[in-house]
């Protein structure tokens, strides 16, 4: 399993009088740097900067700056413990922080495997024979062996669901497999994304193959799903959910209606698992 660097203590979040504290193991309160910074700072100079901006242009910074904040926090946090910590909002808040949790995590690791950093993205930290932390990405693995049996000689083009992590092991995958692919995106940014908005009955009839790369449908917002038009879907298409809990997510009840294969993430996950395992037992 994942090594950690350092041994980090179990501390619990709580909340008093208004007030963030961590409760260790002797239930003892320990403030949150935040809580800290908060009593002891200076902050003539922000008081000083916000009667020159007004209080509404500088809440809408502070609520920014307080959303990636957050959010990086909990990426780094979920990423010492070994858990997964690509999780980000696919707006420009979610992008900044992952951009931003990303140099943080690739500063701590001492290599990065040659595929793992072409991807972009490391799902995988074990300790080599000198001691050294090394990252991999085994979603390519597990996410290639485990579409390589459902594929059809009409499956050409692909539709990336979302642009997190996932999704570049997916696009690796698919480039390898020679099959072309665009990315759907709610704030398209490169050539090879697209919006939402922007799927029609053209693209869904020449890209017959649909990976949800994002967490929507997932318990226990098991209502969600990608904004696809699902009326253009027919027994042609192939739609594969990295989301494996519901089994049955909202968006492969969409193609299982209207005769699509389907896959769900399950498969992928234990197979990046068994991946992993390897990587751990033989210490890189």
């Amino acid at each position: 399993m994942f090594k950690n660097k350092y041994t980090y203590p179990e501390l619990v979040r709580v909340e008093k009088n208004d007030v963030r504290y961590y409760r260790d193991s002797k239930d003892n309160l320990v403030p949150s740097v935040t809580t800290i910074l908060s009593a002891t700072g200076d902050k003539s100079g922000i008081d000083a900067w916000k009667r020159r901006v007004g209080n509404k242009a500088a809440k809408a910074v502070v609520d920014e700056a307080t959303t990636i904040g957050t959010a990086v926090h909990l990426a780094i946090e979920n990423y010492l413990y070994g858990k997964q910590w690509e999780q980000f909002s696919d707006d420009k808040m979610g992008l900044i922080s992952k951009e931003i949790a990303k140099r943080f995590i690739d500063d701590c690791l001492d290599d990065i495997d040659e595929v793992a950093k072409e991807v972009g993205a490391v799902n995988t930290v074990c300790m080599t024979k000198k001691g050294k932390l090394k990252g991999y990405n085994t979603d390519i693995i597990g996410f290639r062996n485990s579409l390589k049996p459902l594929l059809r000689a009409s499956h050409t083009k692909a539709l990336i669901l979302g642009t997190g992590g996932a999704s570049r092991a997916v696009a690796y995958v698919l480039k390898s497999m020679g099959i072309a692919y665009l990315k759907v995106s709610r704030c398209p940014k490169k050539k090879s994304e697209i919006s939402y908005a922007e799927l029609n009955n053209q693209f869904l009839t020449s890209h017959t193959v649909i990976i949800n790369c994002t967490p929507l449908g997932t318990f226990p917002h098991i209502a969600l799903k990608p904004n696809l038009p699902y009326r253009f879907l027919n027994e042609s298409h192939l739609l594969y959910d990295l989301v494996y809990n519901p089994e049955m997510t909202s968006f492969l009840k969409e193609g299982k209606s209207r005769g699509t294969q389907i896959k769900n993430g399950l498969e992928m996950l234990e197979l990046q698992a068994e991946a992993s395992w390897h990587l751990w037992n033989q210490s890189c």
